[in-house]
């Protein structure tokens, strides 16, 4: 089975506790007054709430296609020790018509390159297009003190922790580019990726080329 986690809550947001939140006292109501805060809070919640094997994030304005999660469910069946598997994207257009297929292999590392290396240069994996194990998430969870680029730390510290993931070569997810969104605020996330790349410790990277 695969969850589900959204990072724009509804008016019924799902219960639990994030992580680095209060105690017990502070947890919300399954249909509270008062929805966690910034897409971090929101998808700890989706990730300390879920009971299927996998999980797939979804923000409010993009979508997956029918086959998407079987697809990569089946791929990961085919490759136990894998944590995870993304794919290509779809980027609709304002007008709702026009779409181009965002290639995640010109993004993904080379023949022989490390893939880690290669996600410290650039975050190859859209949240909506991977599927990702629900005891890994558990683990890592997302870094809340982050309002962009939580994502790509999140990535960095799942494959840091359990390897690489797999990539299907397909463009399963729809990607909708929505004007004010926060992937439109490129400045802010550039000095986002910045941060999370500081968190990274020397000593981590040793065996890194």
């Amino acid at each position: 089975t695969a969850g589900w986690g959204s990072s724009r809550p509804g008016p019924c947001s799902a219960g639990g506790s994030p992580r680095f939140r209060p105690g017990p006292s502070a947890r919300p109501s399954r249909c509270g007054s008062r929805p966690p805060s910034g897409p971090s809070a929101v998808r700890n919640l989706g990730i300390k709430d879920a009971t299927g094997d996998y999980i797939n994030f979804l923000d409010g304005d993009d979508y997956l296609l029918s086959d998407k999660l079987s697809k990569e469910i089946g791929l990961l069946q085919d490759n136990s020790e894998a944590v995870g598997v993304f794919c290509d994207s779809k980027l609709e257009k304002l007008d709702g018509i026009s779409s181009v297929t965002l290639k995640q292999v010109s993004l993904i590392p080379q023949p022989g390159e490390d893939f880690l290396a290669h996600l410290l240069k650039t975050n190859c994996i859209a949240l909506h297009a991977a599927l990702i194990k629900t005891s890994a998430a558990k683990k890592v969870m997302f870094d809340e003190s982050l309002r962009r680029a939580e994502d790509y730390d999140f990535w960095l510290r799942i494959t840091m922790e359990y390897g690489p993931l797999l990539y299907l070569d397909e463009p399963l997810v729809v990607y909708r580019k929505i004007k004010g969104g926060l992937s439109s605020q490129v400045i802010k996330t550039i000095n986002d990726n910045i941060i999370v790349l500081d968190k990274i410790s020397p000593s981590s990277l040793n065996d890194l080329q």
